[in-house]
């Protein structure tokens, strides 16, 4: 397998990943008697993807292929809290809140349907051939600390030789991007 010219792709995409694959419950057509799902938010699904994929493809070398070997990709999904987590309902001047959730935003969408999207963008910005080839994943919701709704994405193409230090275990992966981040 050729070595490709970049390796490692990190795009920050704004807004909110509204995530793919979520259905509207079902109606029947009364003309055809027909069943119909409909794509829920498809429009903020399609405007989303078209921002991450043209951030991709901006940083994709000209004539690059689209890789074939394994691939690691990391999501971090980063959303402003509400207002009403600041002290006085100000996110501006307010001070956060003492009973203010710490963790992590536990709000729509799902993990798994936000991967899908990123994935989705990522083959069809022609940084990989399909997204059978992600090997290794994460993902997180995160509150962001600017205000601001976005998602980072990490895509990483992996060799040969990278693969069995990658695989042996998640410490040996976050080494391995570790590793990658200083090229």
């Amino acid at each position: 397998m050729e070595t490709p010219q970049r390796r490692r792709f990190d795009i920050i995409v704004e807004g909110r990943n509204p995530g793919k694959g979520s259905k509207k419950p079902p109606f029947v057509n009364p003309h055809t008697g027909r069943i119909i799902l409909v794509e829920e938010n498809a429009a903020e699904k399609k405007a989303w993807e078209r921002r991450a994929v043209a951030a991709l493809k901006e940083l994709l070398p000209p004539g690059q292929q689209p890789w074939r070997g394994p691939v690691f990709i990391a999501v971090i999904l980063y959303y402003a809290r509400p207002a009403s987590q600041f002290t006085g309902g100000n996110r501006v001047t307010g001070k956060l809140r003492d009973d203010a959730p710490q963790f992590a935003y536990t709000g729509r969408p799902d993990g798994d349907k936000a991967m899908r999207l990123v994935w989705d963008a990522v083959t069809k910005a022609g940084v990989i051939a399909d997204d059978v080839l992600v090997s290794y994943w994460s993902g997180q919701k995160r509150w962001s600390d600017n205000g601001k709704t976005y998602t980072h994405v990490t895509v990483i193409l992996m060799d040969d030789g990278d693969y069995p230090e990658a695989a042996e275990d998640l410490d040996s992966l976050i080494r391995f991007i570790e590793k990658e981040q200083q090229r």
